[in-house]
């Protein structure tokens, strides 16, 4: 996925593992990140207690039951956005193509014909792309097919998958896009797109198959459009987070490793039990899931092209003495007809794992007496244990989530729509197995189907961990801090630390970062001070110089933005205004985490006939580094060659730097509007050093202007107390356009 890592190499992405949480699927993970509630679900596919119906949730009715309980326990993360297919609506304002909104035709009813015409003439290049890889996507889907047949797989469900991938990995997915980038215009305050394709090609090939990682290149090029929309976006500055909700397993399915269904082997074991537990009845509910969600579309071809199993349509009238048994995936659940004691219930988990060779048994336990210590019951072929005691023999000692695993396998145990048995294809030793006909699986404890990634910027406010990952009830808090929407305080309660620059202990080195801001316009005319406190926050200097700030000025939203920067870096500073008129002032400013002392600030001279020139001036303070006051000194020199030799000779006069005690450390940096090639540059390094010049091996680096970077007239200058290590110009999305100028970033040793 190229895009995604050019998010890391250049953009300086931050790549966390996240645990998905057990079950591992996509419906349980949506509602701890929309909702902050973990184990919402207890499968992909469950007995109701709401409707007494086997439901599964990429269902209308059983997407919005669930949901209506999420709404009474917590805020919904998406409130006032959009929602693109997924579950659930997440609280959004609109959504499209979810198992709990409208379908593709219903949504065409409702749009007045002039408006989809208009729609469609805005967006055709994506309808004409969208044609094009419809049609090459159907060649690699007919060749998939043919693969699958000459691999002797089933002829009708080869056939049938044909056209659902085509609208599962190019239709919905750019329709989402598509969406996406509209709601980016139109400025919604969140947007949750869902890219399908990978998880349905991993289920039915394989999580390693071409075919499977074929379809992550649309993936990737997806969000590579969609992120440089949000980029360029005039009504917000957003984020993008992008994450997998869970990840994949090979399996071998339960059917061909013995030879009949798992349904099959439990009614067989259930009639042969000590006392026979039903009348000869075992109601299934074992489904792959890999096409169903072409039916977010909506439409009647496609609901009839991926039907549901019967099961989930209706009551369940034989239910009260009929076992039931759902499972669409490693993972399902045993609901009994009749309730059995203790003893029976173990001797019963003991036969099937023995006589239907079903990996793991757990016995759920949902009256347990309050106070008292939770046991929850496992058995294996070969043993029985009692978690959380035993959880390394269960789950393996080297599962990377064994405590939070645990936790949440027993809090599944106690669930009230969970079975009296609930079981697993997991074993840590074995071959992983599923109950549904797939190659590719998760839903259970694994540790790959519960290992995902969530890709972050690198300022994203991040919990003060106690694990080296995240999951996504950890994203849900991240998220309403960043919409501004916390209820609790932030740091007390969800125990996230607010962004700031790093302090260090007795350092070596020193950082030193000047930057021309451009009054905070970003590029694309945007008023944007956290873009250039997020240039500065990632790059963690020690030393910030600053020029074109503006104080107060009704151009700038009469904003205070050395203040406002200097807060968000949490580094003290010191302004001076060249330009003071009334309540209005623009100019430039020191910040710093170390300690600081203003020296001086004051203008520099103008050309006497030349009174309409813009004032220019210097700040010079002393920081306090180890056992040395550093003098600093920042400055903005005039546009002209006229301007530059008089300010250049009052800066180096006996008023500044002339002025200084020999033995100090001395940096002169700033937007000087010279080039090396000036008499200006030859005059000044004459007494002092280039610092981007005296390192070895380094050519110089040019800042202006950002898009294309074709001059160096920003500088960092020193005395000979300080060694060049390192010159860094960054070259971001967010640096090109959050000013006019790149920002210099020089690291020097210290004696």
């Amino acid at each position: 996925m190229p895009f995604l890592q050019k998010l890391m190499n250049k953009e300086h992405y931050q790549l966390e593992v996240l645990f998905s949480g057990a079950p591992s699927t996509t419906p349980a993970v949506q509602a701890e990140l929309f909702y902050g509630v973990k184990t919402a679900v207890p499968a992909f596919s469950f007995k109701s207690q709401t409707s007494d119906k086997v439901v599964q949730m990429n269902q209308y009715q059983a997407s919005v039951d669930v949901e209506k309980q999420l709404k009474e326990q917590a805020e919904p993360l998406l409130k006032g956005g959009s929602s693109y297919s997924n579950i659930y609506r997440g609280g959004a304002k609109e959504a499209n193509f979810c198992a709990s909104s409208i379908g593709w035709s219903q949504l065409m009813k409702m749009t007045p014909v002039w408006k989809m015409i208009i729609f469609i003439v805005l967006n055709l290049y994506s309808f004409l792309r969208v044609t094009v890889l419809i049609v090459v996507e159907f060649l690699l889907a007919f060749v998939d097919f043919f693969r699958g047949i000459i691999a002797r797989k089933n002829l009708m469900r080869e056939l049938k998958f044909v056209p659902t991938r085509v609208v599962i990995s190019i239709l919905l997915r750019e329709l989402v896009t598509i969406g996406a980038k509209l709601d980016i215009a139109r400025g919604l305050p969140i947007i949750h797109l869902n890219l399908l394709g990978y998880d349905e090609q991993a289920h039915r090939r394989g999580p390693g198959s071409a075919f499977a990682h074929w379809s992550l290149k649309g993936i990737d090029d997806a969000i590579g459009r969609i992120w440089r929309a949000a980029k360029s976006s005039s009504q917000k500055d957003y984020e993008i987070w992008i994450y997998s909700d869970h990840g994949q397993e090979e399996t071998q399915p339960y059917e061909r490793l013995y030879g009949e269904t798992v349904s099959q082997a439990i009614n067989r074991v259930f009639s042969n039990f000590e006392q026979p537990l039903t009348s000869d009845t075992v109601i299934t509910h074992i489904q792959g899931t890999e096409s169903h969600r072409a039916r977010y579309l909506g439409g009647k071809w496609m609901q009839k092209l991926t039907p549901f199993n019967n099961v989930a349509f209706s009551t369940l009238p034989s239910s009260e003495k009929s076992v039931i048994v759902t499972a669409t995936g490693p993972l399902g659940s045993i609901y009994l007809a009749h309730p059995l004691s203790r003893k029976q219930t173990e001797k019963l988990a003991m036969a099937l794992v023995r006589d239907a060779k079903i990996p793991l048994i757990f016995i759920c336990n949902k009256e347990n007496v309050r106070g008292a210590e939770l046991t929850i019951k496992a058995f294996t072929k070969n043993a029985e244990y009692d978690l959380p005691k035993d959880r390394t023999k269960i789950f393996g000692k080297n599962h990377p989530f064994l405590e939070e695993i645990t936790e949440d396998i027993m809090r599944l145990c106690q669930h009230a729509e969970s079975g009296e048995l609930l079981i697993s294809g997991f074993s840590p030793d074995k071959p992983y197995c599923t109950f549904a006909m797939e190659n590719g699986s998760h839903g259970g404890p694994g540790p790959e189907e519960t290992r995902a990634f969530a890709l972050l910027p690198y300022d994203t406010p991040m919990p003060v961990k106690q694990k080296a990952y995240l999951r996504p009830a950890d994203l849900y808090e991240i998220g309403l801090h960043t919409l501004g929407r916390n209820i609790k305080p932030f740091a007390e309660n969800s125990q996230l630390k607010p962004l700031s620059s790093q302090k260090r202990p007795k350092q070596t080195s020193l950082r030193i970062l000047t930057y021309n801001v451009h009054s905070c316009f970003c590029m694309d005319g945007k008023l944007a001070p956290k873009s250039i406190a997020k240039v500065i926050a990632h790059y963690k200097p020690d030393i910030v110089a600053l020029q074109e700030l503006d104080v107060g000025r009704p151009r700038t939203q009469h904003a205070d933005q050395a203040h406002i920067i200097s807060k968000y870096l949490q580094m003290e500073y010191h302004f001076h205004p060249v330009i003071h008129v009334e309540e209005e002032q623009y100019g430039n400013a020191i910040l710093t985490h170390l300690p600081i002392k203003l020296i001086k600030a004051g203008n520099l001279p103008l050309i006497a006939k030349k009174p309409w020139f813009e004032p220019r001036g210097a700040i010079w303070v002393s920081v306090a580094l180890n056992d040395y006051n550093i003098q600093i000194f920042n400055t903005h020199f005039g546009f002209r060659k006229i301007e530059q030799l008089p300010q250049v000779k009052a800066l180096l006069g006996k008023d500044w730097l002339a002025g200084v005690d020999p033995n100090d450390p001395i940096i002169v940096c700033g937007d000087f509007n010279f080039s090396h090639r000036s008499a200006a540059y030859s005059l000044i390094t004459k007494q002092f050093q280039d610092l981007q010049v005296e390192l070895k091996g380094h050519r110089p680096l040019k800042t202006f202007p950002s898009r294309l970077p074709c001059t160096r007239i920003d500088h960092v200058f020193s005395n000979l107390f300080f060694k060049t290590v390192d010159v860094k110009v960054p070259r971001t999305y967010l640096t090109r356009n959050a000013s006019d100028h790149l920002p210099l970033i020089i690291d020097v040793q210290l004696p």
